[in-house]
């Protein structure tokens, strides 16, 4: 009991890369069962002291901040040990914001939303996602220091990235906050930046755009999800784009080689599927 250097032990492990965070995890749960106790560990010093735990040197060496009470006290390090009790108290008793950015975690030197840090931590991550205060449409990163180049939001960022599993992101685009047919202005850098689209004008563009050489046949099934599930109306234009519809059959007619084709070809038959009064004869 009060232990702390076993938890001291433990973090160090972890930061020197000995140990995973499902480790870490467990080592934490451990402790906490006996010190039930911890949130007296919580306090305001503890919590401005320890808000950043990772900084990035000008060469690109990471230093981080070495404390265990970092993980009492930094929702986005709770987050990233999965550590969901913590997360808890710091949501509901300490009243922390959900879509803020102040903190970042052992993981990452970027200050990020606090859903970003538990897209692969599944217990915070379903905690965060049932809220009704979160907005999916939130900054990934801090909106003072943005570094995400052509993806700026928690929608953009589920779609883009091959490491987001499809469960995840149907969960964010079944979000309350999330909606489908509302053009939103992109402030993302890139090809896209200034454009007025909604969601799924957007996934198109990404499709074909490829400009973050990622996987496209998993942006092609997050497509599908989006369509499938959300409402979302592949008819609706904006001043600024085709709407889905007519850019997939712009897509494909201008498509170059047979995977391109074949990719677009599943788009418009997914649209077919769950509008087939909007592509009517156009596709068979």
């Amino acid at each position: 009991r009060n232990n702390m250097k076993y938890l001291v032990h433990r973090l160090k492990q972890y930061v020197d890369d000995e140990v995973d965070n499902d480790k870490v995890t467990t080592y934490a749960l451990a402790w906490m069962a006996i010190n039930t106790d911890w949130r007296k560990l919580c306090t305001a010093d503890n919590r401005k002291k320890f808000a950043i735990v990772s900084i990035e040197r000008e060469n690109e060496v990471l230093t981080r901040q070495f404390n265990t009470l970092a993980i009492f006290n930094n929702p986005s390090v709770a987050a990233e040990f999965d550590l969901v009790d913590v997360l808890k108290h710091l949501v509901e008793e300490v009243g922390i914001d959900v879509n803020a950015h102040e903190w970042n975690s052992f993981a990452t030197p970027e200050r990020v939303h606090l859903l970003a840090s538990a897209l692969h931590h599944k217990t915070c991550f379903q905690y965060l996602i049932k809220r009704d205060d979160l907005d999916v449409f939130s900054s990934f990163f801090n909106p003072d220091g943005n570094v995400s180049g052509f993806v700026t939001d928690i929608f953009q960022v589920a779609f883009n990235y091959e490491d987001v599993e499809q469960s995840t992101f149907q969960a964010i685009i079944c979000h309350a906050s999330f909606d489908p047919n509302t053009p939103r202005r992109q402030e993302s850098f890139g090809a896209s930046h200034g454009l007025l689209l909604r969601p799924l004008q957007y996934t198109v563009f990404c499709i074909e755009e490829d400009f973050l050489d990622e996987d496209l046949d998993e942006m092609v099934e997050k497509f599908k999800i989006l369509l499938a599930k959300t409402g979302a109306d592949p008819s609706l234009r904006t001043a600024n784009h085709l709407s889905p519809i007519d850019y997939a059959f712009r897509a494909f007619t201008s498509a170059t080689d047979n995977e391109d084709r074949e990719r677009w070809s599943r788009i418009i038959g997914a649209m077919k599927h769950s509008h087939p009064d909007l592509i009517g004869n156009r596709w068979n």
